[in-house]
């Protein structure tokens, strides 16, 4: 492993004691680094001692593959034990990262979720609906198939401004993932769907709940591992690992656009619209941005959509209100001659349909 420090304010003797010092915490430190080619890790720091009193501060960086940088800063009166806890440190880190990669079909999405797909697979022809006969796959599907262009629409612009907003990041979940999950969780619970939501109303509701969950799960998670750094270095290899696939990144953008059947006297001034409202639906509150899609762009009755959100009627009304004068704010400061009209916005912007891929996956899974 290359490494190389600095040193400031120190002089020939005391940077000598301080490099074989520094040589032996980086022999352990190699050690512990089994998971990496250590010709592709490298080791910068920089010691440095105050002017004016006797204060020693060590930064530390440790370059790992893909431009990954894990960071230390100690401070304290004792260099060598200034030292001693920035090793200590970074080989929590270090620690850290090691479980991420070894428990990658745990925390890497796409892994993890074909595991749980198997394994709901497996159970999914045993469910039952209490007190009729047993709701098979292939029964279900049918019932909940033409569906599915409106559930994926609004799973993958929900997804989309979730990144937007950093409440997810590219590899929390995916649209087809979600959809995958919504289907399997809402077959598996049906004896917990209420009576008055209807099956559409049901998965819609599951796959808000779901969202939900992953949300609080990458919290969580960056909350855990908040340690990666990028610093560029020109001198660092950028290796991929064969355990790294990027997931889809999704962007505001592809949300930016007129439908064809739109007058094209109306199209100019509707895409002025699109333009500022779509970044600004993604910084509404979750719940007042749902309402609005619910009701608008997935055709849930106004009640039906207070159910699904656990919400009184006219409280449901409220949230899209607040949504409508919110935008209205936004467009205002635009060149736009319209006036803002949610149902509108949401109505004639660009629609998802569901990968033909996907649709065969899930005919494949339902089958039975």
């Amino acid at each position: 492993m290359r490494h190389h420090i600095s040193y400031k304010g120190l002089d020939k003797k005391s940077r000598m004691e301080i490099d074989t010092l520094v040589s032996q915490y980086k022999d352990h430190l190699a050690r512990i680094l089994e998971l990496w080619d250590t010709r592709d890790v490298s080791m910068r720091g920089l010691v440095e001692k105050h002017t004016s009193r006797k204060l020693y501060r060590f930064i530390l960086h440790l370059h790992l593959p893909r431009r990954k940088v894990l960071s230390v800063h100690e401070e304290g009166d004792n260099i060598q034990n200034v030292i001693k806890e920035a090793f200590t440190e970074l080989g929590r880190k270090v620690d850290r990262i090691k479980s991420r990669v070894r428990n990658e079909h745990l925390w890497k999405r796409k892994a993890r979720r074909k595991l749980l797909r198997s394994q709901k697979q497996a159970r999914i022809i045993e469910e039952k609906t209490p007190g009729k006969e047993p709701a098979t796959p292939k029964l279900w599907f049918g019932q909940i198939q033409k569906w599915l262009p409106h559930l994926y629409d609004f799973s993958r612009r929900e997804i989309i401004y979730l990144q937007n907003s950093n409440d997810l990041s590219p590899e929390d979940i995916q649209p087809d993932e979600l959809v995958d999950e919504v289907l399997v969780t809402a077959f598996e619970n049906l004896d917990k769907k209420p009576e008055q939501l209807d099956l559409k109303a049901w998965l819609f509701q599951t796959a808000i709940h779901i969202l939900d969950q992953e949300v609080e799960k990458s919290r969580n998670r960056r909350l855990t591992i908040s340690l990666e750094e990028v610093v560029p270095d020109k001198n660092i290899d950028e290796n991929i690992y064969d355990f790294y696939q990027p997931d889809e990144v999704l962007t505001i953008e592809e949300l930016i656009g007129i439908e064809e059947h739109v007058p094209q006297d109306e199209a100019e001034q509707l895409l002025k619209m699109q333009l500022l409202a779509q970044p600004a639906l993604a910084q509404l509150p979750h719940i007042w941005r749902r309402a609005a899609l619910l009701h608008h762009q997935a055709g849930l009755s106004i009640p039906e959509v207070a159910m699904i959100l656990a919400l009184e009627e006219q409280k449901v009304m409220d949230l899209m209100n607040s949504a409508r004068d919110f935008l209205s704010e936004r467009i205002r400061q635009g060149d736009v001659e319209m006036e803002t009209d949610l149902r509108l916005i949401l109505k004639t912007c660009i629609r998802f349909t569901s990968p033909a891929s996907l649709v065969d996956e899930l005919k494949e899974k339902f089958s039975k």
